[in-house]
């Protein structure tokens, strides 16, 4: 059985992040509030809306890619709990580290030579209409943004946090 999530939840969701970002992390309010405007929070949470509405069918990732000014971002909806997360990133891509480093060369974002990318992971809830987000913002060009980036910890395999120094 199929059940569509209203857009408001992703919405909702994207929202509830930020503000956890900007109450930890003021070093990223400037960022958050240039680069994930009311208008780009919902043209995301739109599509994120729709990927998963086809991930619930099929049981498959479903992205989208889009850029703003020089920000690339990308949506994701991928078919597993968030306990699942960081096995099926490793399964599916080597890793969450190792896909933030293929985002960028994506044609629909290498095209603007990105400074920064924004990266958001929708999930399924163990609920007909529950769902998990996560999200990682990561500089590219350090001249144009210093701080350090916010990745989806919950993503990362165990070896992928012993690489960067977290475990």
């Amino acid at each position: 059985m199929t059940f569509i999530i209203d857009e408001k939840i992703f919405l909702q969701r994207i929202q509830d992040h930020m503000t956890r970002i900007v109450n930890a992390s003021p070093e990223h309010v400037a960022f958050l509030e240039n680069h994930l405007s009311n208008e780009i929070t919902k043209t995301l949470s739109s599509m994120a809306a729709k990927k998963m509405g086809l991930t619930q069918v099929d049981n498959k990732v479903h992205s989208f890619a889009m850029t703003n000014e020089s920000i690339g971002y990308c949506v994701y909806a991928i078919p597993v709990l968030l306990e699942n997360g960081s096995q099926w990133f490793s399964d599916e891509y080597s890793g969450y580290l190792e896909l933030l480093n293929r985002l960028p060369l994506h044609p629909a974002i290498s095209a603007v030579n990105p400074n920064a990318l924004v990266h958001f992971v929708f999930g399924l809830g163990s609920g007909s209409d529950d769902l998990w987000f996560n999200m990682s913002i990561v500089p590219i060009d350090s001249v144009v943004f210093s701080f350090q980036p916010i990745l989806a910890i919950d993503l990362l395999s165990d070896a992928e946090k012993q690489r960067i120094g977290i475990i």
